[in-house]
């Protein structure tokens, strides 16, 4: 089966589409017609090639196997000179926690975006920020969240009033 896909490599055109009839593929390989049908029925079920009915035969993702480049992993290098020094343990701690979860910031407009509402919601507190940080991945939540103060009403047991019955 592999021999065969690759014959239908070599004899496609430039668009990845083999315009043979299945007679002269197994005239090519020296092969029944009925082998032909059962190698393209593999062939397709590995989603390697559609068949558009009679002699119709096209790649799937042909510029991968004929060597061409494409242009999506274009990886691009983030600047992290804007992060001051205060701030580097507790920013770079939540991007190995962002990398760690593949939710990594893509562009550097993002990164700052995320540094800047790090700065703000810790109110210029780098051990805050360091906090914010932590709480934030021991909860493993996606994003910075300002902290919610624990305060508890000072409540005088004194000055409560109790139903006579109870």
């Amino acid at each position: 089966m592999a021999q065969f896909f690759l014959y239908l490599l070599f004899s496609s055109d430039d668009n990845g589409m083999v315009r043979k009839t299945i007679r002269q593929m197994a005239a090519d390989n020296d092969m029944s017609t009925r082998k032909v049908l059962q190698y393209l029925s593999e062939i397709k079920t590995l989603k390697a090639c559609t068949t558009e009915g009679r002699g119709g035969v096209e790649i799937c993702n042909y510029p991968f196997y004929i060597g061409e480049q494409t242009n999506t992993s274009t990886k691009t290098t983030l600047s992290y000179d804007f992060v001051e020094d205060e701030y580097k343990d507790a920013f770079f701690k939540w991007l190995e926690f962002k990398r760690g979860c593949k939710k990594m910031y893509k562009t550097q407009k993002s990164l700052q975006i995320c540094y800047n509402h790090l700065k703000k919601i810790s109110k210029n507190n780098p051990p805050l920020a360091m906090q914010i940080v932590e709480e934030s991945i021991a909860n493993n939540w996606s994003g910075l969240y300002e902290r919610k103060e624990n305060k508890k009403d000072n409540i005088n047991l004194n000055n409560m009033k109790y139903d006579s019955e109870w």
